[in-house]
C-alpha cells in the first residue's frame, strides 16, 4: 500500500481534491491494466512491473513548497528520502520508559551474578560467571531431565525466545524441570487444573527444601507436559491394542449431550464408542458430533475403528433403536454395512428396549412424571429428604402377599440376593435391587441403607423408578394423593414381581431371546394381577421382537 505524507491542517480541505485526482487517476490506471491482464506481451508485463513499483513509492501530497515550509533541517532530510524511490527510513520516536525498563532490568540481572559469584570460591568465579550467562541466555540443555523429551526438543526455539522476552521483562524463570509421568497422571486422575497444579507443586518443593526460583513450575510447562504425556500414553495404549489379535468385536455406541469444552453452560453432541470381546471391553473414543444423524454417526465410528485397526474385526453392532442407527435409508447400520462392504450382526440393546416397557408402565399409571424431571412429584421427597427419619419406613411387603404367594417372594428374595453378590453390576442397578429387597421386607436387620437422591435424567427410566421407590418407602412421612399411592403400588408390584430379573438378564446376547420369551410369558400371565399394566406392556415389548422371527 502506498504511504501518505499530509499537509498542514490549515490546508487540508485545499488539499482533497488534489488527493481525489490523484487516487483516481492511480485507479483507473489499475482497471486499465485488469482490462488487458490475460495478454502476456512485454509491454503489459512491464506495465504491470511499473505499476507495482509505483506502489512502494511515496503518495506524494504534500504542499509544493514544502521543503521551504519545513524549518528543521532533520525534517527535510526525511521528506528529500521519502521521495526517493522505494522510501527508504521511518520515522518513529524513542519510547523513554522501555528504555529506563531495559536498563533497570540490565542493572538487576547484573546484581544477580555479582551475588553468585561472590557466594562461590575465587578460582571459580570466571566458571560461575559463564554458568549465570548462559542461564540467563536460556540456552541450557534440558533435555536430559526427567519426563517428556519429545516436545521439548521441537519447541527449544520457542523456549529461547520466551527467555529472551522474560529476561528483557524482568522475569526470571527456573529452567530446573522435575516433570515425571507419574506426576502428569496423578494431576490428570484427580482432575487438578494447570493454576492449581502451580500451587500444589509450589508447595510440595518448598516444604522439601528446594529453591523455588530455580524449578520450572508454571502453567505453561505444566500443560505443555501433559499435553505430552496424554499423546504418548495414548499412542502407547493403541500399540499394546493391536499387539493382541482380535478374531472379532462388538461395537457399542449411544450419542450423549456433554458439557462443552470451550464455552462455559453449553452442551455438544457427543458419541462414546467401546467394543467388547473376549469378556473384555475397551474404550475407544468420544468424537464430537455435528448432529445425530446416522451418517453423522457413521463417519464418527468409522474414523475411530479405524484408528484402532478394527475396521476388518467390527463383526457386530450394538445400539439404541431409534431410527438414526436402525433406519432402512439413512441408519447409521446401513451406512457402516456400505462403508465395511459387508453384512454385520445387530444385537439391538435390550437395556433400551426394556426402559422403554417401564416408561410405557409409568405413563400408564402416572402420566405426571413424563413432563419433566423437575415435576412436584419427585421434588417433594428430594425437598423434604434432609427432614425424613430414614429409619421409620414402610415396606410393600402386605400389598405383595396379597397376589404371590410365600414360595415366589422366598424366589425372589433368593433371586435378588444373589444378583447383589455380582462385583460388575452398575450402582444403579445395585441400587434398584436393594429397594425392592427394601419393599419386599426384607431388610429387618438394616444392612441395606436407602441412599440420598441422586441425579435424575429426563431419559433414565431406571433413576425414575429408584425416585419412586424412595418415594413410596417414605410415604407416611409425604403427603401424597390416594392416585399417587396406588399407582406407585402398582408399577412396584409389577417391578418386583415381573421386571427386574428380566431387565438384569436382558444384557446376555446368548440368552436375549429366551428371556425375551419368558417375559412375554411373564406379561401374559399377569393380566390376571393387572390387566392394564400387562396389556401396555405387551404392546410396547411386541413392537421389539422382530429377532425372534428373521
Amino acid at each position: 500500500m502506498p504511504h501518505f505524507l499530509g499537509e498542514s491542517k490549515d490546508s487540508n480541505k485545499q488539499a482533497i481534491p488534489h488527493c481525489v485526482e490523484k487516487i483516481m487517476k492511480m485507479y483507473n490506471y489499475w482497471r486499465n491494466l485488469q482490462k488487458s491482464a490475460c495478454r502476456r506481451s512485454e509491454t503489459q508485463e512491464e506495465n504491470e512491473h511499473n505499476f507495482i513499483s509505483d506502489l512502494n513509492n511515496l503518495f506524494d501530497i504534500a504542499h509544493a513548497n514544502a521543503l521551504e515550509i519545513i524549518k528543521i533541517e532533520e525534517d527535510r532530510k526525511f521528506l528529500l528520502s521519502q521521495r526517493e524511490p522505494g522510501r527508504t527510513g521511518c520515522l518513529m520516536g524513542i519510547d523513554l520508559k522501555l528504555e529506563k525498563r531495559e536498563e533497570r532490568v540490565l542493572l538487576r540481572v547484573i546484581e544477580q551474578e555479582n551475588r553468585r559469584a561472590k557466594a562461590h570460591h575465587s578460582s571459580e568465579i570466571d566458571d560461575t560467571f559463564m554458568d549465570s550467562s548462559e542461564e540467563s541466555s536460556g540456552t541450557e540443555d534440558i533435555s536430559d531431565q526427567p519426563g517428556p523429551s519429545s516436545n521439548i526438543v521441537q519447541s527449544s526455539l520457542e523456549e529461547n525466545i520466551n527467555a529472551q522476552i522474560e529476561l528483557r521483562m524482568g522475569i526470571v524463570r527456573g529452567r530446573k524441570c522435575f516433570l515425571t509421568p507419574k506426576i502428569m497422571a496423578v494431576l490428570d486422575r484427580f482432575q487438578i487444573s494447570q493454576r492449581s497444579a502451580v500451587f500444589i507443586l509450589e508447595a510440595v518443593a518448598e516444604s522439601l527444601g528446594h529453591n523455588t526460583d530455580e524449578l520450572a513450575i508454571n502453567r505453561n510447562t505444566i500443560q505443555r507436559y501433559r499435553e505430552d504425556f496424554r499423546k504418548t500414553k495414548a499412542t502407547r495404549i493403541k500399540e499394546l491394542f493391536k499387539e493382541n489379535e482380535h478374531s472379532f468385536a462388538c461395537v457399542h455406541w449411544d450419542s450423549k449431550l456433554l458439557p462443552s469444552l470451550n464455552v462455559r453452560d453449553l452442551k455438544s453432541e457427543r458419541l462414546p464408542i467401546i467394543i467388547t470381546y473376549k469378556d473384555e471391553e475397551k474404550f475407544l473414543g468420544v468424537p464430537k458430533l455435528e448432529n445425530s444423524s446416522g451418517k453423522e454417526q457413521t463417519m464418527a465410528l468409522w474414523n475411530v475403528l479405524k484408528d484402532w485397526g478394527l475396521e476388518d474385526k467390527a463383526l457386530i453392532l450394538c445400539s439404541d433403536t431409534t431410527s438414526s442407527n436402525t433406519g432402512r435409508i439413512n441408519g447409521a447400520i446401513t451406512f457402516l454395512e456400505l462403508y465395511a462392504d459387508r453384512e454385520m450382526t445387530y444385537f439391538p440393546c435390550r437395556h433400551h428396549i426394556y426402559e422403554l416397557v417401564l416408561r410405557s408402565v409409568f405413563e400408564y399409571e402416572l402420566s405426571e412424571v413424563t413432563f419433566s424431571p423437575d415435576v412436584a412429584f419427585f421434588k417433594k421427597i428430594r425437598e423434604k429428604w434432609n427432614n425424613l427419619e430414614k429409619e421409620n419406613y414402610m415396606d410393600g411387603y402386605k400389598h405383595l402377599n396379597a397376589i404371590c404367594s410365600e414360595s415366589e417372594i422366598l424366589s425372589n428374595v433368593n433371586y435378588l440376593s444373589n444378583a447383589l453378590k455380582n462385583k460388575n453390576l452398575k450402582n444403579d442397578y445395585r441400587e434398584l435391587v436393594e429397594l425392592c429387597i427394601v419393599f419386599i421386607g426384607r431388610n429387618s436387620d438394616s444392612t441395606i441403607k436407602i441412599r440420598p437422591p441422586g441425579a435424575l435424567h429426563h431419559a433414565r427410566w431406571m433413576a425414575k423408578a429408584i425416585y419412586s421407590f424412595k418415594i413410596f418407602l417414605f410415604r407416611q412421612q409425604l403427603s401424597l394423593k390416594m392416585s399417587e399411592l396406588n399407582g406407585l403400588k402398582n408399577i412396584f408390584l409389577f417391578l418386583v414381581t415381573v421386571y427386574v430379573k428380566s431387565w438384569l438378564e436382558s444384557s446376555s446376547a446368548i440368552g436375549a431371546p429366551l428371556n425375551d420369551l419368558m417375559f412375554l410369558k411373564k406379561l401374559k400371565k399377569y393380566e390376571n394381577k393387572d390387566q392394564g399394566i400387562s396389556s401396555i406392556s405387551l404392546k410396547k415389548f411386541c413392537n421389539h421382537l422382530w429377532h425372534l422371527n428373521e
